[in-house]
């Protein structure tokens, strides 16, 4: 359309070019401008979801083409067999085992039980709980002031070098469950694994040893199709958090309130309890944003929390939102704990955050700079107790990951001579790195090979120097993420869900 006044033209151009954008958004929120409001994949039907095509239908075409463009293949996924054998190299004592039995090269054989074996095992996997609240520049914010009461008892170890094993929810949450690395190949949403385990999965492995398994969420189990994944992988039982909360309980678009989910999950395990072991998984949702919970009602008061802090950061009620968000979140988590030790004194309890998040107002004053430090991006929390537990049962270890959990689990409490899995050590036995598929750490050095940075691993009130091209063990991370292509293409490998068979051959 042409307009005789070139004023005109421009504003007619002005306003279809306006129009252009208000509409994609429009159809990118589905039918709503607001972002907060747009429909999210947790509020899709369960019926829906379970679909082969509507499920993925339901996904906003916009959103679907968008991921499409921005997901890389892996390239564990592209190799012949032959290739994968040569990048698995690294990892493998004898390529002629590893055709025989996929996982015979990661067996290993406990030494013999440290501590008596507890009736109960609680893992709580914490939404975003990372370490940098818990180093010194940032101990006056108070954000982990539940923990730090936890991890003053006497029994608690606590490690302030830990490694996610995903720097987003699901890679973590997966490669814990699952033994391996996910490394962002999506396990859980691949219907191979809907239907078929394998034997260096964490439940699977500790229901050998009497446990009976089961997985609590306080979101629905529609996300992640953890509904297919969780029973696949070994659990006996799954809950999610709408399922079994009162009726109309409070919750984010993730889930549940923290203290109200895990208050009525503490109920629910006491009324169900009997003379069998457990082994209960925990994973919470409500340290996230948009961070629009009513903290005040939940005893959040900055200037008894957080007295010392910058006047920046009080003023700043965005930040201050999210600050609160971290404190409840963990004072939720710790009350759970402490309540199952009251219940339960002789239970072995691992405390962990799924990743980290930008926990630290940098921009608020809260230090000298403006920007964090590598181990303030990607370092989680990790802390565990027992009534038996002593410093010198991790031997002396200052770095770990989230994959030198299950094996610490099984070297605590199995029998010597108990056979199990694992790609990563114990932190029974000296650990001197860590190895996940985004980062590397040793004990004073940490790198990440996302961006090829590394830089030294200390706390420090200043930003310490970064590095280029001192990266290491890139043949052993290459050789991690080739595994699970490795299973991913050959899903024959699996063992049917439900039933325990010898592995197959290749």
């Amino acid at each position: 359309m042409e307009l005789s006044s070139n004023v005109m033209q421009y504003v007619l151009n002005a306003i279809v070019f306006v129009c252009a954008i208000v509409l994609f958004y429009w159809f990118r929120y589905g039918g709503t401008l607001n972002h907060r409001q747009k429909p999210e994949w947790d509020e899709v039907p369960p019926i829906v979801k379970n679909d082969m095509f509507m499920g993925k239908a339901a996904i906003d075409d916009l959103v679907a083409f968008e991921l499409a463009c921005k997901r890389e293949v892996s390239d564990a996924l592209k190799h012949t067999d032959d290739e994968a054998l040569e990048v698995l190299r690294p990892v493998l004592p004898s390529e002629k085992l590893f055709r025989e039995n996929l996982w015979a090269p990661f067996q290993h054989s406990a030494r013999g039980a440290r501590i008596s074996k507890p009736r109960h095992i609680f893992f709580l996997l914490a939404e975003s709980h990372g370490q940098a609240p818990f180093d010194a520049p940032y101990e006056y914010l108070n954000l982990m002031a539940a923990s730090r009461r936890y991890r003053s008892q006497a029994h608690t170890l606590a490690m302030d070098n830990f490694l996610p094993a995903g720097m987003i929810s699901q890679p973590s949450l997966v490669s814990l469950l699952a033994g391996i690395y996910d490394a962002d190949m999506e396990l859980n949403e691949n219907t191979m694994f809907w239907h078929g385990n394998i034997p260096i999965s964490l439940p699977l492995q500790l229901k050998r040893l009497g446990y009976r398994a089961e997985f609590w969420y306080g979101g629905g189990l529609n996300w992640g199709s953890l509904e297919h994944f969780v029973p696949a992988i070994g659990f006996d039982a799954w809950h999610g958090g709408p399922d079994f909360c009162p009726q109309g309980s409070p919750k984010t678009w993730l889930g549940v309130y923290d203290h109200i989910f895990l208050e009525q999950a503490a109920r629910l395990i006491k009324q169900d309890d009997d003379e069998q072991p457990v082994f209960h998984f925990l994973y919470t949702t409500s340290n996230h944003g948009p961070y629009n919970m009513p903290y005040k009602e939940y005893g959040f008061a900055a200037e008894k929390v957080m007295p010392d802090a910058p006047k920046t950061l009080l003023k700043n009620h965005k930040m201050m939102k999210q600050m609160a968000g971290i404190w409840y979140a963990d004072q939720a988590l710790i009350q759970f704990v402490e309540d199952m030790q009251t219940v339960y004194p002789d239970s072995l309890f691992v405390v962990t955050g799924d990743h980290t998040t930008g926990l630290i107002p940098f921009q608020c004053g809260v230090v000298d700079r403006t920007e964090p430090n590598l181990r303030e991006q990607v370092l989680t929390s990790f802390s565990m107790s027992h009534p038996e537990l002593t410093a010198d049962m991790l031997s002396g270890n200052t770095i770990g990951g989230h994959m030198n959990i299950m094996p610490t689990l099984i070297e605590l409490i199995a029998p010597a001579g108990f056979d199990y899995y694992s790609i990563a050590e114990p932190l029974t036995e000296p650990v001197d790195h860590v190895v996940t598929p985004y980062c590397w750490m040793i004990e004073d050095w940490i790198g990440d090979y996302r961006d090829g940075l590394s830089q030294q691993l200390a706390v420090s009130e200043e930003l310490l120097p970064f590095e280029r091209g001192k990266e290491r063990f890139r043949d052993e991370r290459d050789a991690w993420c080739e595994l699970t292509g490795w299973l991913v293409r050959h899903p024959e490998l699996l063992d049917d869900a439900g039933r325990e068979k010898s592995i197959g051959r290749l």
